[in-house]
């Protein structure tokens, strides 16, 4: 796993444990986790880029590529409002769909058997 400037406020260990109780591979686990903390990262950047303006995001996107996550988190305080409640919002949203997916997908699967 990756760490993002936002992993101490957003974890994919939720979904990993959802997964896990499903009848799947080892590799399955591992790509559907692999897709899940991809497009949790999506979210947060959709969340993030929504509030900033384009000179702002040209900074974060520098410090992101230094991996400067304290300057990325300055920035953020500095030029939005509640940001960190705002991705801990979609990023929540989107574990829920996912953790509804996850029994669905149990649901599917013991109608098979």
């Amino acid at each position: 796993m990756q760490t993002y400037f936002y992993s101490h406020i957003v974890s994919i260990e939720p979904i990993k444990a959802r997964l896990d109780e499903l009848e799947l591979s080892d590799t399955e686990k591992e790509e559907l986790l692999t897709l899940s903390e991809e497009n949790l990262h999506y979210v947060v950047m959709d969340v993030v880029l929504s509030e900033l303006t384009d000179e702002d995001k040209k900074t974060l996107f520098i410090h992101l590529a230094s991996d400067k996550h304290d300057d990325v988190w300055a920035l953020l305080h500095d030029k939005t409002d509640k940001i960190e409640e705002k991705i801990m919002k979609a990023a929540e949203e989107f574990i829920n769909t996912l953790h509804k997916d996850v029994h669905e997908a149990k649901k599917i699967t013991k109608k098979k058997k």
